[in-house]
């Protein structure tokens, strides 16, 4: 486990225990006003430190490897299959962490490294644009797939839909 949650969790239930009392001592204090400061100073204390506590667990939540993979899938979802690794760093930060993670997706086969445009940028085919197209297999007519055809007008085959990948990491796509 990593020891960032394992420390938030241990922070948590001390605070909780810690708040408790406090709460304990405020309810004593009705009959004896020395206990109202030290239980108002357990409580606070007890509300900062699980405060520390929540933060250094989530903290670590994300410093999970698990995470950092789907952080990393999450990024390169949202870039179409192409990350390159300034881009992860930016919005990870750079640790060993992270780049053994890297190297973990790439090792698994989820990830390929590649060059584009004299940049290094990791592939992840998964996330590759694709577009769905109505094709005729003999003369390779492309028709649209909103069109109810399911012959081809001009030689009269029947018409295949497939998925086909719209850009790879070296292709170049104007639009």
């Amino acid at each position: 486990m990593n020891g960032r949650i394992f420390l938030g969790a241990i922070l948590c239930l001390a605070a909780i225990g810690l708040t408790l009392l406090g709460i304990l001592f405020l309810i004593a204090a009705r009959s004896d006003s020395h206990r109202l400061p030290v239980g108002m100073a357990m409580l606070v204390a007890g509300i900062c430190l699980l405060a520390a506590g929540v933060t250094i667990f989530r903290q670590g939540i994300r410093q999970s490897p698990e995470r950092i993979q789907q952080e990393i899938l999450d990024l390169a979802r949202r870039n179409h299959g192409e990350v390159s690794r300034e881009v992860i760093a930016s919005a990870m930060g750079t640790s060993d962490l992270v780049e053994q993670q890297v190297r973990a997706l790439v090792e698994k086969g989820v990830a390929r490294p590649s060059l584009k445009e004299g940049r290094r940028i990791l592939v992840f085919p998964e996330y590759l644009l694709e577009l769905v197209v109505k094709r005729c297999p003999f003369c390779g007519n492309d028709y649209p797939v909103r069109d109810e055809a399911e012959k081809c007008p001009g030689c009269g085959a029947d018409l295949k839909i497939s998925r086909e990948r719209v850009a790879g990491p070296d292709d170049k796509v104007s639009i």
